[in-house]
């Protein structure tokens, strides 16, 4: 099965809660693959264990899964270098259409 890797889930601290809430939806992406988030809410420092972290779950990624960029941009930064690392003729994105109301898939290629 395809698997969608989401760096951080959308997210945000509620004061009153003292927890993070979800702040979007994305079970759309759920029919491209199975949806696995890399780090908890909250992280936006990269350091080098949070490095290591997001490698080790990127040891398992393959051409047929993707890619949503939703997070820290400094995370999302993180995984996009670590898979230009890899040696993957191809790497696919999941991009939010707003005229479509739905993901689509786009491929980066070498």
């Amino acid at each position: 099965m395809n698997r969608v890797f989401v760096p951080q889930r959308p997210s945000r601290y509620d004061r009153d809660a003292g927890a993070w809430v979800p702040t979007l939806d994305i079970s759309p992406a759920e029919k491209f693959g199975k949806i696995v988030y890399m780090l908890p809410e909250g992280f936006h420092k990269i350091t080098s264990p949070v490095m290591q972290a997001l490698d080790d779950m990127l040891v398992s990624f393959h051409e047929d899964d993707m890619i949503l960029a939703h997070g820290d941009p400094g995370i999302i930064l993180a995984v996009g270098w670590l898979l230009g690392q890899r040696n993957m003729k191809k790497v696919s994105l999941l991009k939010w259409d707003r005229f479509t109301s739905d993901y689509s898939l786009v491929e980066v290629k070498r």
